[in-house]
């Protein structure tokens, strides 16, 4: 049994057996004999961002420099650039180039390639989460259209190199 359960629900009920249970019988199946006593094991929150993405001999690329949800398929983009990015600064500290204002310009360059875009992510996040705020954003959406159209091209849209 695998899910994802919120990490403040699983600390007030004492574990996520009580959390999955619900999950289980709000999706109208039997909830397994014995859900309490068993075993365990969870992930660190999914939802993070790191503090550095470069340093000596050190590159973080895709999920390891930042994660909110996994809903709009950025991430693969962002891994591949992240890696272009990553190979041009090693290119220039190989052919004699200072090593920190070239880290320090990866990591300008990185963040420019997320600034403005996670937003997507985070609207996406925010509406799986809460079916009240979904429910907002289309009954506004069938008032305006051109909302989803928006939503949908920047989603689908190759990000401009950066």
């Amino acid at each position: 049994l695998a899910c994802a359960l919120d990490g403040s629900a699983v600390r007030a009920a004492g574990g996520p057996a009580g959390p999955a249970g619900d999950l289980i019988a709000e999706a109208r199946w039997p909830v397994p004999t014995g859900l309490e006593e068993q075993p365990w094991r969870g992930t660190a929150a999914l939802t993070r961002r790191a503090d550095r993405v470069a340093d000596h001999r050190l590159f973080a690329l895709g999920d390891a420099t930042g994660y909110v949800e996994p809903f709009t398929g950025e991430g693969i983009y962002y891994a591949l650039r992240g890696g272009e990015l990553a190979a041009d600064a090693i290119a220039k500290i190989v052919h004699g180039r200072d090593r920190q204002p070239t880290l320090r310009e990866f990591e300008r360059t990185h963040a420019a390639m997320y600034r403005g875009r996670l937003w997507i992510n985070q609207l996406t996040r925010t509406a799986v989460l809460s079916p009240r705020f979904a429910s907002i954003v289309l009954r506004v959406a069938r008032f305006q259209p051109s909302i989803l159209r928006l939503l949908t091209r920047k989603i689908t849209t190759t990000p401009p190199n950066t």
